[in-house]
């Protein structure tokens, strides 16, 4: 006898079954919607293509999919494992040009653009790691160290060069040790900053190497040579 499915999975499949059978362009604009996350009915408008807009988005309210407030412009999913199906449901093709699209349309929010950006690519890409590592330092600056770690972690897999992806990983290691993150996160960001030279040289590896040192393995003296190694300071 076939075990019964999480509660979860059968919702998401009672759900893909009614997003399945709606209209492409009703279904171009709840992937617009659920990749964006945050509701805002003019971005996904705007970024929608072939004229689809907020009146294609009717079926989607008769099948009790989502609820749309035209007064505020807000598009809100009836039930967060429907936004889930959506994304499931499409191709990583259409995941990505969703991405582009948005991403298109976020130019004054920097934030939300580079993770798109992200997001949409395909490989290697400088810019947009120097965009992703310029969104991760205004939230660190706000004080979302655990959000900045993430968001440095993005654009070291984008980036071309091996020195830079150490760079950003030493970096994301350093301000998750920093920020109370868990070690286990941190020693494998770490590791992966030491595989090339430039990390074993850097100062934001130092510390995190220090940090860990400390509150794993309690090693204060090789934590402290670590720590000053020559030319080795406190990273600003």
């Amino acid at each position: 006898m076939p075990g019964v499915l999480p509660l979860s999975e059968r919702l998401q499949a009672m759900f893909a079954s009614r997003v399945v059978g709606l209209p492409d362009r009703t279904r171009q604009m709840l992937l617009l919607a659920a990749l964006d996350g945050t509701g805002d009915l003019a971005a996904v408008e705007a970024a929608a293509s072939d004229r689809a807009g907020v009146d294609d988005l009717a079926p989607a309210e008769q099948h009790r999919l989502v609820t749309v407030s035209t007064d505020n412009r807000r598009l809100s999913f009836r039930h967060p494992l429907i936004g889930s199906a959506v994304v499931e449901l499409a191709t990583a093709a259409e995941r990505r040009g969703a991405h582009r699209a948005l991403a298109d349309v976020l130019g004054d929010r920097l934030e939300r653009r580079a993770w798109h950006l992200g997001e949409a690519a395909v490989g290697p890409d400088e810019t947009n790691a120097a965009l992703l590592e310029e969104a991760a330092r205004r939230r660190l600056r706000r004080g979302d160290a655990l959000g900045a770690v993430a968001a440095l972690t993005r654009p070291a897999g984008l980036s071309p060069a091996a020195s830079e992806e150490s760079r950003r990983l030493a970096e994301a290691a350093y301000v998750g040790v920093d920020s109370s993150s868990t070690l286990d996160d941190a020693s494998r960001l770490l590791a992966g900053a030491q595989a090339h030279p430039t990390g074993q040289q850097s100062l934001h590896a130092a510390a995190a190497s220090a940090f860990l040192l400390i509150n794993r393995d309690g090693d204060m003296d090789t934590a402290y040579t670590n720590y000053r190694s020559p030319g080795s300071r406190r990273p600003g």
